[in-house]
């Protein structure tokens, strides 16, 4: 790693590209004055930038500044991986791409991999990693990340053997004038023994220069979104409210998604399905205890919406004077101009109208995309689409006070100013987009609680099709293993918990799934080995902490199509040595005392979830059915009592009407009775020690189990 890293040092150069497609390089004489600024960084990384200055008279164009391109030759290199990560959208997946060339490509690469007569290229944003065959690797990442867009390119031979490295800053059409000077993102490259704690150092920097922000207190909540799409209606809100503030599920927030507005510029008018409006729904939210929600895509401006042709001057142009134009999900729109200071007003008068007069605690913001504004000629010549972005942001952060605001779109400008950002496409119930989704959200997780609090969609539970959501044909519907595979991954990722069926429909089982996952975590999982290979790692663990225990829950997931063997190795999975308390969640059973499982398989599409506790030696606690923390969550404590061989249980709020929690009973101990604040059904201990206790409550309870000695 070290030698890799010290080869592309010594090869480092720079270019930069100018507007009109020429460049300049490190012998070039121009009017462009350019330092190459270098610093080491302990254990041999080193950090990359750029400083231009204008020296001449006359305004220069930049599109692109290139901090840091090198060629490393080793024969490692046709066996290694790219860990690519997608910052660009909630649709950019992470992936492992092997630079073999004869490596199978999976289809999903297509977007980020580029294959030519001489080689391929591997397309990143912001950071990528190096995985080297025999173990470790390098770490490439930008340090600074909110005023450019950045891009970092992996070109590898057809031979396999000779890899081209570039880092881009990319400007667009940055105007420099005349004695002025530019700076590009900052690029890092550093050896890394462990590409996972690379990128929670990364994350960790990147959150102290920029200030991290999380959601405060609770972070459960329901959307008409992933049930109802465009097609909602009041009536569908309304509903809803009444299912959720008459049940106890958990849920904060209901969020109001596309559909309830006239049109996608005029968000205060109420579309034809909305005769009162959102206002007034908002209002209902709040006397029936819960905190209204709303969508909203202000960074754009539709076709078919009023402000295009009130304000043509807000639109962003192009080189030939026009408005941009895209397509998207939301039709056509323009991007707004917020280089200007007349829609960044309206934009702080619309948030602050949403906010003080409509009482909406939650703003959901669609539309940062980096491609609205590919060719963008700004008011403003001198800055960047990400800073036209970040502006537009800090306004809503500004005039949202103390309301959530969740990002969507480019991650750079999004840092410091979001609680929440997506890090995944729309979640859906077919397995190839339930995978993708899956897998980005689990590979996302050294993000949460550093940069945001993660943001993974959607739970979808329900156990019949939406008639809103047609993807090729009627909807799927999640069952058996694909349904315990997305709660489990959804529910690791520690993030926001958004409820999105129509709840009236759930049938009880599925209702009954909730507790499952409400109220979250605030942890997130980490790989157990982070090695390269499509769908790796497969083993997530999640370090549980409660006063009265530690322990941790672990996760073998199967993204494949073939059914894989079910083994974990303890000590490895949980970094300690020795025998654990094994307890699968899903299976609701017992797998014993042991360093090693070795139990069964895990199903196409499936999940095993198990609690591993150390053993006490005494009567304990070792699975619930009730979260899949199995007592992080649904416990408020569990105290043994040596003088009196009592064992305590108190639950905090729970999710549920009926649980089980399960005891193991060691060799030398007899139960003698057990009380509780409800009804308990006591079954065992069975041959393997296993004392389970049921009981069904609509509040907590307190429960007592007493042994003696034998």
């Amino acid at each position: 790693m070290r030698q890799l890293v010290d080869a592309l040092r010594e090869g480092a150069t720079w270019r930069v590209l100018l507007a009109d497609g020429s460049a300049i390089g490190p012998r070039d004489n121009t009017p462009l004055a350019v330092e190459h600024v270098t610093e080491a960084r302990p254990e041999g990384a080193v950090t990359y930038a750029l400083e231009v200055t204008n020296t001449g008279e006359e305004p220069a164009f930049l599109a692109e500044l290139r901090p840091f391109e090198a060629d490393a030759s080793d024969p490692r290199l046709a066996r290694s991986h790219i860990l690519r990560h997608g910052c660009v959208s909630p649709g950019d997946p992470v992936a492992w791409v092997a630079l073999r060339p004869d490596a199978p490509r999976h289809p999903e690469h297509e977007r980020f991999l580029v294959e030519g007569a001489g080689g391929a290229q591997v397309l990143s944003e912001i950071l990528a990693g190096l995985a080297l065959p025999d173990g470790g690797g390098v770490l490439f990442a930008f340090t600074t990340i909110v005023d450019q867009a950045t891009r970092i390119v992996f070109s590898i031979t057809t031979s396999g053997e000779a890899l081209t490295i570039s880092a881009r800053s990319m400007l667009g059409h940055v105007r420099l004038d005349s004695g002025e000077t530019l700076r590009s993102e900052t690029f890092l490259v550093a050896p890394a023994t462990d590409l996972w704690r690379a990128q929670v150092a990364w994350a960790n920097e990147i959150a102290e220069r920029y200030g991290g922000l999380s959601i405060s207190g609770s972070r459960v909540g329901w959307s008409d979104w992933q049930y109802y799409r465009r097609e909602v209606r009041q009536s569908d809100v309304q509903e809803n409210l009444a299912v959720l503030a008459a049940r106890d599920w958990g849920v904060k927030y209901l969020l109001i998604d596309d559909g309830y507005q006239h049109s996608m510029s005029d968000w205060l008018e109420p579309g034809e399905r909305w005769p009162g409006g959102a206002d007034a729904m908002a209002a209902r939210i709040r006397e029936a205890g819960l905190s209204p929600g709303l969508w909203i895509a202000p960074l754009t401006a539709s076709e078919h919406g009023r402000l295009p042709g009130q304000h043509p001057d807000w639109l962003v142009k192009g080189a030939d004077g026009r408005p941009l134009e895209s397509r998207s999900h939301m039709g056509i729109v323009y991007a707004i101009d917020y280089s200007r200071d007349e829609p960044l007003e309206w934009l702080r008068g619309l948030v602050s109208v949403l906010m003080k007069d409509w009482g909406v605690e939650w703003v959901k913001l669609d539309g940062p995309i980096l491609r609205y504004y590919d060719g963008a000629r700004f008011s403003d010549p001198g800055m960047t689409a990400v800073q036209v972005i970040r502006r537009a942001l800090s306004a809503v952060k500004e005039a949202a006070g103390d309301a959530v605001v969740e990002g969507e779109g480019y991650y750079g400008p999004s840092v410091g100013m979001v609680h929440t950002q997506r890090v995944t496409q729309d979640v859906q119930t077919a397995w190839p987009r339930m995978r993708h989704t899956t897998y980005t959200n689990m590979m996302s997780c050294f993000l949460h609680g550093r940069l945001w609090t993660n943001n993974p969609d959607a739970f979808i539970l329900r156990d019949t099709p939406s008639p809103f959501c047609h993807w090729d044909g009627a909807e799927p519907v999640l069952a058996g293993d694909e349904l315990e595979h997305s709660i489990t991954a959804l529910a690791m990722t520690g993030g926001v918990v958004m409820l999105t069926d129509r709840m009236r429909g759930l049938s009880p089982a599925r209702a009954a799934l909730v507790k499952s996952f409400v109220p979250p975590h605030d942890c997130s999982a980490e790989p157990v080995r982070f090695a390269p290979g499509e769908w790796s790692p497969a083993v997530w663990r999640l370090r549980l902490e409660r006063d009265f225990e530690n322990w941790w829950a672990i996760a073998a997931f199967n993204w494949t199509d073939e059914t894989v063997p079910f083994e974990l190795d303890l000590p490895e999975a949980t970094g300690e040595a020795g025998e654990w308390h094994v307890f699968d969640y899903w299976q609701r059973r017992y797998l014993g005392l042991t360093g090693r499982v070795a139990d069964g398989v895990v199903r196409p599409h499936g999940v095993r979830l198990v609690a591993a506790r150390r053993d006490t030696g005494r009567p304990q606690l070792v699975g619930t059915d009730v979260h899949i923390t199995q007592g992080c969550v649904e416990l408020a404590s569990v105290e043994w009592n040596e003088k009196t061989l009592a064992l305590t249980a108190v639950e905090s709020s729970p999710v549920r009407s009926h649980a089980r929690l399960f005891f193991h009973v060691p060799g030398g101990f007899e139960l003698l009775h057990g009380r509780g604040s409800a009804a308990l059904v006591l079954d065992g201990p069975d041959p393997d020690g296993i004392l389970t206790a049921a009981y069904s409550a609509e509040g907590a309870v307190e429960m007592s189990l007493s042994f003696r000695r034998s």
